[in-house]
């Protein structure tokens, strides 16, 4: 603990650590962000207890909303010391209501836990708020923005690979114990537990959050600094020289399908996502340096220009796919995608100073939030796709009569038994089959009613009237 407070204290590198300024930093690091802190303890006592005792006796939930807290609360603090330094009296309203919806979505997600990947995706939403927080409803320059956001990724990093240097003396100590003793003595063990044990998740928990914590600017309207020069140089002459390249080969690439008159492949979304991540990213880092070289200048002024071509193709392939096979998970995530970039590219005709890269982020924000929780969250728009899907094949062949299976007694054709079947081990592999209880309400599993058997692919075509077809061919994934 005291070698990393040391690499972190805001102390000039020049004056001296003793132990009280240790604990001035500890204590000031809690009084500015206490509710962030104590989202960290908690944390760190449930991890702590649950690995002690041999099991975990509360919801695991709880984990992820106290990550989920522990960003959320710097971002309300960061915003309300900005305006505080602006003397808008309406800050501290601004905490109370951001509070509250903490609470209530803490609520939500203890009743109803999500999956892991829900939490995961609204713990980087909460962790890019930080990125944000301070200049929401508030005047600032661009420069202003990048060089706070370019101190909190240079403390993100230093707190990784701190974390990961104290990860390494942990085990290397726990190694050399156990090589160089008896490594059956009860002192071995114990100190090797006590290492790995509560060791290992208290620098999780509890050193690295305090660390991160403890490296946020104070001050919002510090004039901009030199940037490190071998930024500049990965993006002068790696990133952009790159993205240039790959925009020629997804141009021929267009050309080629213009000329064929073919629609694009199915992964042509993926590789267009990608692109235009790996796009915007370099857009957002290279500022700092876009009137040091001409690439830069070219490569700023034409961005959104360049990505409008291959945008309209990520939309052509996705509403093709959509159309024909519903929306699935990565189906979604497509379109959340080329939701993003269009108003990405929106916000690039904004000439009011600072708001292209805060309404840049803040919709990064809120459609992530949107995909996670509420109705139109992305395990609820697909499970909806599907069955509406499901259920337009089987009225299409009279097999769902006013809400009633009907086997199929005529041959279905090719296509559609394919697209049944497709959708049905869909269902079934994401365990959505509870959707289907309307229209197989004998066949569901009920741990009261040992009669009822668990619904299989297997078990619903052989309702439907379906013979399944041989094992790995699917022509009609959705």
């Amino acid at each position: 603990m005291v070698i990393v407070l040391k690499i972190i204290s805001y102390q000039k590198a020049t004056s001296r650590m003793t132990p009280s300024s240790i604990v001035q930093s500890i204590i000031a690091t809690i009084t500015r962000f206490p509710l962030s802190a104590l989202c960290s303890l908690m944390c760190s006592a449930l991890v702590c207890s649950a690995l002690l005792i041999g099991r975990i006796p509360y919801k695991i939930s709880l984990i992820g909303i106290l990550c989920i807290g522990f960003s959320w609360f710097i971002s309300l603090t960061l915003h309300v010391e900005n305006a505080k330094s602006r003397t808008k009296p309406s800050s501290r309203w601004h905490f109370a209501g951001g509070s509250v919806l903490f609470l209530v979505l803490a609520i939500y997600l203890y009743k109803s836990p999500p999956s892991f990947q829900v939490f995961f995706a609204l713990n980087l939403a909460a962790f890019l708020s930080i990125l944000i927080a301070p200049f929401v409803g508030q005047s600032a320059t661009t420069a202003h923005i990048k060089w706070f956001q370019y101190n909190i990724w240079k403390q993100l990093v230093l707190t990784i690979f701190t974390a990961g240097l104290l990860y390494l003396i942990a085990l290397l100590t726990s190694f050399s114990l156990n090589f160089l003793f008896e490594s059956n003595a009860n002192w071995v063990l114990l100190i090797t537990n006590l290492i790995l044990t509560p060791g290992c998740p208290l620098i999780t928990t509890l050193v690295c959050p305090f660390l991160g914590m403890s490296g946020i600017p104070n001050r919002f309207d510090v004039k901009p600094k030199a940037y490190p020069e071998l930024l500049r140089r990965m993006l002068q002459y790696i990133a952009v020289p790159f993205f240039f390249i790959y925009s020629i080969i997804l141009y021929i690439y267009v050309g080629k399908i213009l000329i064929a008159g073919s629609l694009p492949k199915g992964h042509v979304a993926d590789i267009v996502c990608a692109f235009g991540t790996f796009g915007l990213g370099t857009y957002i880092f290279s500022y700092p340096f876009h009137d040091m070289a001409t690439i830069f200048t070219l490569f700023r002024k034409h961005f959104f220009k360049i990505l409008s071509i291959p945008l309209l193709l990520l939309a052509v392939g996705i509403a093709t796919r959509v159309s024909e096979f519903g929306i699935t998970g990565s189906r979604y995530l497509v379109l959340m995608f080329l939701i993003w970039f269009t108003l990405c590219t929106g916000f690039s005709f904004l000439k009011k100073e600072g708001q292209e890269n805060k309404l840049i982020f803040l919709s990064l924000i809120a459609l992530i939030v949107l995909s996670s929780v509420g109705p139109l969250q992305m395990e609820k728009v697909c499970e909806w796709s599907q069955i509406h899907r499901l259920k337009t094949l089987l009225i299409k062949n009279q097999m769902l009569v006013e809400g009633k299976i009907h086997k199929s007694t005529a041959k279905l054709n090719t296509k559609d038994a394919d697209n049944i079947q497709s959708i049905v081990k869909y269902l079934v592999r994401t365990e959505k089959v509870k959707s289907l209880e309307e229209l197989f309400p004998n066949t569901l599993e009920d741990p009261k009613d040992p009669k009822k058997t668990p619904l299989t692919v297997k078990k619903i075509l052989h309702e439907l009237g379906i013979t399944p077809a041989k094992k790995g061919s699917d022509p009609y994934k959705p």
